[in-house]
């Protein structure tokens, strides 16, 4: 891995739940945009768009979280 710089990676204030989980974890685990790049196979200005100008696809989102750790199971709704 890379070295990581905390200041790189900032959560986004408006993205999405689960960018701002991304980006969260990204700092919490160090992990660069560069390694996450590497790992997921998504190109780094999708994932830099996802701050402020797009939402992530299930795709891009899904591999990126499982670099990670993470998979995204369906929950049922409670009322």
């Amino acid at each position: 891995m890379r070295h990581f710089r905390e200041k790189t990676v900032t959560v986004p204030p408006q993205a999405h739940p689960l960018v701002k989980f991304v980006f969260t974890e990204m700092i919490r685990q160090q992990v660069t945009y560069c390694d996450l790049v590497d790992r997921a196979g998504v190109d780094r200005n999708t994932i830099r768009a996802w701050r402020t100008r797009n939402s992530p696809n299930l795709t891009n989102i899904e591999a990126v979280l499982n670099v990670l750790g993470y998979d995204i199971k369906p929950i049922r709704q409670t009322s």
